[in-house]
């Protein structure tokens, strides 16, 4: 009778555990088997309107961002509009912050932020250092926030940060 329940105990765990961690992977479903990201460079920037939404849509088309979006108060960093998502590469968190400046309209904290992560790749907001990139046009900010150190989302993270700042560059 042991042996049967301890039996049946872990086969229940073994089904768990795959199913865990099967739901990790179908979160980016753009993982191969390998469990990196099939990247789908050839979309070009070209058909994307420059301002946010072409900004966002881009990085959604080539699968450099996917999941939850938020909208965020741009208004706290001088920006006029701002997106949040979340979600999940190689099975770790992912954040990736994404704002855009009118650039014929900055007010003064517009324009300490941008200046701040022009000199120090990084802004400081309610006494927090956040780190972030500005794109070559000077009219988007990033922060990308991963939560692992692997090879893979290291340079997951370098690809996405040359597509941001390359747009309509």
């Amino acid at each position: 009778m042991k042996n049967k329940l301890l039996i049946f105990v872990i086969t229940i765990f073994g089904i768990l555990m795959t199913a865990c961690g099967a739901g990790d992977i179908r979160e980016n479903n753009a993982l191969n088997e390998s469990g990196t990201a099939n990247v789908n460079s050839t979309i070009s920037d070209e058909n994307y309107e420059n301002n946010l939404h072409g900004l966002t849509q881009y990085l959604l088309d080539n699968e450099y961002i996917s999941g939850e979006v938020t909208k965020m108060s741009a208004g706290i960093i001088g920006a006029q509009d701002g997106y949040k998502y979340e979600f999940k590469y190689n099975r770790f968190g992912v954040a990736v912050e994404l704002y855009e400046y009118d650039l014929n309209n900055l007010n003064d904290k517009a324009i300490s932020i941008i200046d701040q992560i022009n000199q120090n790749g990084k802004f400081t907001i309610q006494n927090i250092e956040v780190p972030a990139i500005m794109s070559k046009n000077g009219k988007y900010m990033m922060v990308y926030k991963t939560y692992s150190n692997s090879d893979n989302s290291l340079k997951r993270k370098d690809e996405v940060t040359n597509a941001f700042l390359n747009f309509k560059a």
